[in-house]
């Protein structure tokens, strides 16, 4: 109708549907610094301001400043406040025998906001104890997960309770730890870069082992018999238009003058299939739903997919061996399969410890009596 307008057709790649790529994780990370760096300086700003307005205002008029008569009436004849002199030693003990110790090296006092801040981070663990040196009580509640939550809800009310019996005993003149303003300083710094070496182990540790011969963590990840890019002929590099030409080619090849595949070349054609799945990236970037449109190659989601897909292949093979080696205990011995596997995985080891007892249990000249010699 010539009423309607037709809506413009949508671009091939949406800007919801466009993929996280490394160059968006870097001005992510940058953003953020400069974020971090602007509230800094910002809250540095703030405190010079404050610092100002309060020296001002003293200057002026010290009673408003303060709001107390006595310490206007503590003022000196030049009219500036009279501060008393901060001690900075104490006497252990009231013998005059005794030196004095700094105020530094006294025990420090304990926060309540640290307590609280360890309560809520790791509450369960029981942390927060170990942080007021309540240690019998912070093991237990390692053990028991803070006696199964109902500890941690008797903590949020006795924790102030806690720390007045922590800072008990101590000097009137001993300075607090400092541990709040540094947890709030250093935390986020050091979670954002927990989280990046974590995340950066987790997606490079699969690759690690491939190229380290370890153990052919793509073959698992396959669930083929061999290595999958072996396989199909095809370099890792290989695109999955490349990929699929390569298949068809050994797919060809095998049926090629076979009226029908027995068993063996059906096992072949099922391995094909497999490394050309996991080779061209189907086997982790299709998510199996139709509405949702498979993972881009060469982003973050699908590095991070890939390597879960490593991972879980990697466990399944290890559940796998570890049953099988469980049998093969039962049935042969422990000392049998440990042999086994030092045949098969160490065979110069093995050839090694086998020379070195035959030659311990072959007699020597002096075991053989004289009618023998």
């Amino acid at each position: 109708m010539a009423g309607k307008r037709q809506a413009p057709a949508s671009s091939s790649t949406s800007e919801e549907d466009r993929p996280i790529t490394m160059d968006d994780l870097q001005n992510a990370a940058i953003g953020l610094f400069w974020t971090v760096v602007a509230i800094y300086f910002s809250w540095k700003g703030l405190v010079w301001c404050w610092r100002s307005y309060c020296r001002c205002l003293r200057c002026c008029c010290p009673c408003l400043f303060c709001l107390c008569p006595q310490r206007a009436a503590a003022l000196d004849a030049n009219g500036e406040q009279q501060q008393p002199a901060a001690q900075t030693s104490v006497r252990i003990a009231d013998t005059d025998g005794e030196p004095e110790v700094p105020v530094e090296l006294l025990k420090k006092r304990k926060e309540l906001c640290t307590s609280y801040f360890l309560l809520f981070m790791t509450g369960l663990l029981g942390l927060h104890h170990f942080y007021l040196e309540r240690f019998v009580h912070g093991v237990l509640s390692l053990w028991t997960c803070n006696f199964f939550l109902i500890g941690w809800l008797f903590d949020l009310l006795l924790l102030p309770l806690y720390v007045s019996s922590a800072n008990k005993g101590l000097s009137p003149l001993a300075l607090s730890d400092g541990s709040t303003r540094k947890i709030l300083t250093r935390l986020p710094v050091a979670s954002i870069l927990l989280i990046v070496v974590l995340l950066v182990a987790f997606c490079q540790t699969p690759p690690l082992l491939q190229a380290l011969h370890i153990v052919d963590v793509e073959m698992h990840a396959a669930g083929t018999t061999s290595n999958p890019f072996e396989i199909l002929g095809v370099t890792r590099n290989s695109s999955a238009a490349e990929v699929d030409d390569a298949a068809l080619r050994k797919i060809k090849v095998f049926s090629l003058g076979k009226a029908r595949c027995d068993k063996a070349c059906k096992d072949q054609v099922s391995d094909l299939m497999k490394a050309q799945q996991f080779a061209s990236g189907r086997a982790w970037r299709d998510s199996g739903n139709k509405e949702r449109k498979p993972l881009a190659p060469g982003g973050v989601a699908d590095s991070v997919t890939y390597a879960l897909h490593c991972w879980q292949a990697l466990g399944s093979a290890a559940q796998q061996g570890a049953s099988e080696t469980w049998e093969s205990v039962r049935e042969k011995g422990l000392k049998e399969v440990g042999k086994e596997f030092v045949k098969n995985h160490f065979p110069s080891v093995f050839a090694w410890a086998n020379s070195t007892r035959e030659e311990s249990s072959s007699p020597s000249p002096t075991d053989f009596s004289d009618d023998e010699l």
